[in-house]
């Protein structure tokens, strides 16, 4: 399944959050809003180790053609709200492609994206 490349913000711990996870990959219940106004829940996996992070549902019949560039994902641990991603840009390639699968129209849209989690410098991708 395919990866979509988000900005992540994970809530701190005093915020009602969670310290940002230190793994490569983070799995759990993402909630949004889609556009009649329903608001289901999908487990989502985000691959931290991608630059910028990719998101990905764990299921097939996920409404993904709903992931295009500025929709937002609450990122939840039960009832908890533990961070957000928004959504910069499709990827048109599996996991493990890194930031090569971006498509070339969406790179030429952006001069940078800026993104960072909790405890680190944020990272700036620029795209020629």
């Amino acid at each position: 399944m395919p990866w979509t490349a988000v900005s992540v913000e994970f809530l701190s711990p005093d915020a009602g959050g969670r310290p940002a996870p230190t793994g490569a990959e983070y799995a759990c219940t993402a909630r949004f809003t889609t556009p009649d106004g329903e608001r289901p829940e999908w487990s989502v996996v985000v691959n931290l180790t991608q630059s910028p992070p990719g998101l990905r549902f764990l299921v097939e019949a996920a409404p993904a053609h709903l992931l295009v560039p500025g929709f937002v994902l609450e990122l939840r641990e039960g009832r908890r709200v533990v961070g957000h991603a928004t959504v910069q840009a499709e990827r048109s390639t599996d996991e493990g492609e890194g930031t090569r699968g971006i498509s070339t129209a969406r790179r030429r849209l952006r001069d940078a994206d800026v993104w960072s989690l909790p405890g680190r410098p944020p990272r700036i991708m620029e795209y020629v």
